[in-house]
């Protein structure tokens, strides 16, 4: 239970309180926006027909007016004694007698217009009108879907359909000039469609503008909660070093006191048993201070390597007598059968020299039972892949990629079983990435940790 309100404690840090506020509210503005542009665009669209639908059955009232007055224009003495510049007889002058508060100049020019062109038989029918209106509606909204409507003495008529659809979206009625009994409507059945189609630019720009706010609060998120992950795991370094340099420093201290003060150098048995110690404390804090150099300089881009052929099975012998005296004091043992003596690899000596004792370390520290470690190598391709098993603690897979992270170290609570500093598989990782290799965690065999590493072999012009 305190596990969990811990957990929840920390979800529910304040940066990530606000970032989830700062979130709701770029949805709910942009949400608000393209409703906004929505309506707009809605509302654009019925004026832009209506005004369409308006224009047209004034210039079928127009067209209506005209061959009326073509029809009498025979029998009126007057008008036929008429004649325009030219000295001939115009085919259709219409006597139209209009206010000049009712229509704008442009659209009594293109009456007028209208008035002197020959005239023809008007086509009143809805299926020419709404082929008229098409033209105009398709070329500024391509796709969008409408039906003329006509209402004549409550009788109702559509165009393309004698049926219309529930809740259709319709403009207001337009009134034709010249048959007072017809009122024209367009009606729309999926004018949302439409519209939705033509805010799609609007519609993108809101999409990745929320992408980038919100992939940036992410980002701002996880980059807080690294930082303050890696400054707790700076605090539990800079604990532990302190706690391990602590100790070599008070034997150290202790060990010259009583070489000086209580005249222990005389006993030469005693003097050699003291500078022993003090030689094996050295020797830790040397360690110590290079595994940190090293890793400020793998951090820094400074590792700089001495690359030399080398010989893999007479390097991890080597080491084997290194660790002999740790081997025979704890009763481990360790397998280097499995490698084939041939292999060779270019690299700088020292440092994967540092790889592999810590790998070897790490399987003797970290085991309960006198410690098995087996290696084995073999070559695929142009590479080695070299395998450190050993039957220790084991690690959870859960945390299979967060070992080799700097200063991580897996713990029980707030206790480490085993000391150290969490620098020693960094490093290995680090090294191997140097050395164009790969490192990982498998999982072959339950209650085995096995290490893999890959190598480039060397070759040979």
């Amino acid at each position: 239970m305190k596990n969990t309100r811990s957990r929840l404690r920390n979800n529910l840090s304040p940066v990530r309180i606000y970032a989830i506020a700062a979130l709701i509210c770029m949805l709910l503005f942009q949400s608000y926006w393209l409703h906004a542009v929505f309506v707009r665009q809605r509302g654009q669209l019925l004026r832009t027909a209506e005004n369409v639908l308006r224009t047209n059955v004034l210039y079928q009232d127009v067209n209506a007016m005209i061959t009326i007055t073509d029809e009498t224009a025979t029998a009126d003495p007057v008008q036929d004694s008429v004649v325009d510049a030219q000295g001939e007889k115009p085919s259709g002058m219409i006597k139209i007698y209009i206010e000049d508060s009712i229509l704008p100049d442009s659209l009594l020019e293109q009456i007028t217009q209208l008035s002197q062109q020959p005239s023809e038989k008007p086509e009143a029918s809805l299926e020419n009108l709404y082929g008229k209106i098409r033209d105009e509606l398709t070329s500024a909204y391509p796709g969008l879907q409408f039906k003329l409507v006509r209402s004549k003495k409550g009788e109702i008529s559509s165009y393309p359909e004698n049926t219309l659809s529930a809740g259709s979206t319709s403009t207001k009625m337009i009134f034709s000039q010249s048959q007072p009994d017809n009122a024209y409507q367009l009606s729309f059945p999926a004018i949302n469609a439409a519209v939705w189609v033509d805010i799609i630019p609007s519609i993108v720009l809101s999409v990745l503008y929320l992408v980038v706010c919100v992939s940036a609060v992410i980002l701002l998120i996880y980059s807080h909660q690294k930082a303050k992950k890696l400054m707790q795991l700076k605090d539990d370094f800079t604990h532990n070093m302190t706690h391990e340099f602590k100790t070599p420093i008070a034997t150290l201290y202790a060990a010259t006191e009583a070489l000086g003060k209580y005249n222990q150098i005389d006993d030469k048995e005693t003097a050699r048993e003291y500078i022993g110690l003090m030689q094996g404390d050295l020797e830790r804090l040397s360690a110590m201070t290079d595994a940190i150099l090293n890793h400020a300089k793998l951090t820094d881009g400074k590792m700089i390597l001495h690359r030399e052929t080398i010989l893999l099975e007479p390097l991890l012998r080597q080491l084997e007598q290194q660790f002999k005296l740790q081997f025979e004091k704890s009763g481990a043992r360790i397998d280097l059968s499995r490698i084939p003596a041939d292999i060779q690899i270019e690299g700088d000596l020292y440092h994967l020299s540092a790889v592999f004792s810590n790998l070897i370390d790490n399987a003797l520290k970290y085991t309960k039972n006198p410690a098995e470690i087996s290696v084995s190598a073999e070559k695929t391709g142009e590479k080695v892949r070299i395998l450190f098993s050993d039957r220790g603690t084991g690690i959870p897979e859960k945390h299979k990629n967060q070992v080799f992270e700097p200063y991580f170290r897996i713990s029980e609570g707030d206790r480490h079983e085993v000391k150290g500093y969490g620098l020693g598989l960094s490093y290995v990782r680090e090294m191997i990435n140097l050395h164009r290799g790969t490192i990982s965690l498998v999982y072959d065999h339950p209650g085995t940790t096995t290490f893999e590493i890959t190598l480039p072999l060397l070759t040979h012009a």
